[in-house]
């Protein structure tokens, strides 16, 4: 059987909340789909659930910056994919 070990965030970066998705009261989650590389730092983020092109680019931006211990097959850092939600709420 093969081991495998999926990747663990280190450091989370929360995303910068845009002026103008603030001022026209916009909320709401948005779930990237991030491709931990090897090396724990991130290749690729795509928008799995949106909620508006505002949101979705912060939360782009902010799953980018994203620090992993690496997913692991066989003890060897592999490439995965991993979902991470980006919470946006006005207080």
């Amino acid at each position: 059987m093969v081991s495998q070990e999926k990747p663990v965030i280190l450091q989370y970066v929360p995303p910068e909340y845009p002026e103008m998705a603030r001022m026209s009261q916009l909320q709401g989650t948005v779930i990237v789909k991030v491709l931990v590389g090897p090396d724990g730092n991130v290749m690729d983020a795509q928008v799995l659930q949106g909620v508006n092109p505002l949101l979705d680019r912060a939360a782009i931006a902010a799953a980018r910056r994203t620090k992993w211990k690496p997913g692991k097959q066989r003890n060897i850092p592999v490439k995965a994919w991993m979902a991470l939600p980006f919470n946006f709420r006005l207080h």
